[in-house]
């Protein structure tokens, strides 16, 4: 198995890279996504060949540690953490304030069913897809949700704060300057927060930069 990287700054290297090679297989024909589940599926798909097949680290649609609730993340960098440890992190985190019932229950087998496995994050990237042939509404609905996406990631500055990432593939192009200027404007002054964008160039080659 290839080495893992164990700092952030590399896991962002080996995700660039991956984009390079999104713009390459679209440019070259070999890539034509529908929707914004393949676009996330093809940097899977690249990270796994950088890594040898060491899918270990490397999730889809998967919680985050320390988010509550069923909130799902399209692709996300980390450890696996199980039921039985999430289990043990909250009755190591339980005070003496908390009742004896509760602690009853977390030490049952019950409660297995509460604490479902996630990922405690080193890199969290989310995706959005303006695809040529959707309709303006579509089109205006996409842009909403990648708004969204900043405020979304932007909550996980306390969790990951360095390793937190939008990524925007406009094939389209929709996403024009007074577009960009909403989402930096919902990205503040959080510049950890990366906002990657896909487009097409003079030439009708997609390239990616970051905003």
């Amino acid at each position: 198995m290839a080495d893992l990287p164990t700092q952030c700054s590399d896991w962002w290297t080996l995700i660039q890279s991956a984009f390079d090679d999104v713009c390459a297989a679209h440019n070259g024909g070999r890539f034509a996504p529908l929707l914004e589940a393949d676009l996330a599926g093809y940097v899977y798909h690249v990270i796994l060949l950088r890594l040898g097949g060491d899918a270990r680290c490397i999730h889809l649609d998967t919680r985050v540690l320390g988010v509550s609730g069923n909130e799902k993340y399209d692709l996300v960098v980390g450890t696996c953490v199980d039921t039985e440890e999430r289990r043990q992190l909250a009755l190591d985190k339980a005070t003496a304030d908390v009742p004896d019932q509760v602690r009853r229950f977390l030490k049952s087998k019950a409660a297995l069913s509460v604490f479902r496995p996630a990922v405690r994050p080193d890199l969290v990237l989310e995706f959005k897809f303006f695809a040529a042939g959707f309709t303006p509404p579509q089109l205006r609905e996409h842009q909403v949700q990648a708004v969204k996406d900043v405020a979304k990631t932007q909550a996980l500055g306390g969790i990951c704060d360095e390793g937190r990432g939008v990524v925007l593939f406009d094939d389209a192009g929709y996403v024009t300057p007074a577009r960009e200027s909403q989402l930096l404007e919902a990205r503040g002054e959080d510049r950890n927060l990366r906002i990657y964008l896909f487009q097409r160039n003079s030439a009708q080659e997609m390239k990616w930069r970051t905003l």
